[in-house]
């Protein structure tokens, strides 16, 4: 895996992320990534950094009807959400985040979705919450 924090140039030269094409400022892509998350189709996984360069978030999406799965494997891994409902839910691990959501297709061309996100929180908000673990 790729360590949270790599800097930008490690991004590319190490791992072979490429620039994303996205709106998004700061997103990679790589070619050859497993687009699957255990036997949950993925349809895309962006990688991004900070304003420092730095690498700490991914998001991932999936088919809505995946969403039951993917909270399902994710109770699993990690026990009950630190907060949820229907459409939402969310896992404080401590340096980590991951979040689990349920989206509306943004425009009437396309469907809901589920995304996926894991981000590794700041140094000053692990601070703020007496150091993570």
């Amino acid at each position: 895996g790729i360590a949270w924090g790599t800097p930008e140039s490690e991004l590319v030269n190490k791992y072979g992320l490429e620039k994303g094409k996205q709106l998004i400022e700061n997103t990679y892509t790589r070619a050859g990534d497993n687009q699957s998350m255990g036997s949950i189709p993925l349809q895309y996984i962006h990688y991004y950094t900070n304003n420092d360069g730095k690498f700490y978030k991914v998001d991932m999406r999936a088919a809505i009807n995946h969403s039951g799965a993917l909270v399902q494997m994710y109770q699993q891994q990690f026990g009950q959400e630190t907060t949820g409902s229907p459409k939402e839910y969310m896992w404080d691990l401590g340096k980590v985040k991951v979040w689990i959501e349920a989206k509306p297709a943004p425009v009437s061309s396309m469907s809901p979705y589920t995304l996926i996100t894991i981000t590794r929180k700041s140094e000053e908000a692990m601070k703020n919450q007496g150091g993570g673990f």
